[in-house]
């Protein structure tokens, strides 16, 4: 049996698509835990945004869950630091046009959740 808290791809509807983020479950009899995601569009740029989550299966956005792996609890703490190295996606369009065209769109592709 694994142990440590259960870390998975959470999938919860977006408009235009789905919105991914990490669930970290840190209390397995409540189902409760962190979501780690960004908020924010291509239009405006993205920000970090963690917080706690009750109950993420009872929320009316919520589509499907994929169980990623195990978070031992004596490592529990680098989740945030690991999400927060990692830089959000920045403003990516002016109305339709592109800021920088060369760049490739920064999305999350071939997510099977």
């Amino acid at each position: 049996m694994q142990s440590g808290h259960k870390i998975y791809l959470h999938a919860s509807l977006g408009a235009p698509r789905a919105h991914h983020s990490l669930f970290v479950e840190t209390n397995a009899q409540t189902g409760t835990g962190h979501l780690y995601h960004v908020t924010g569009n291509i239009q405006s740029g993205m920000v970090y945004a963690p917080r706690p989550e009750l109950h993420p299966l009872a929320s009316p956005e919520f589509q499907r869950r994929k169980l990623l792996g195990y978070v031992p609890e004596s490592e529990y703490h680098r989740v945030d630091e690991i999400c927060r190295s990692v830089e959000p996606p920045a403003k990516q369009f002016d109305g339709a046009r592109p800021l920088v065209p060369r760049d490739r769109l920064r999305a999350l592709s071939g997510v099977d959740c």
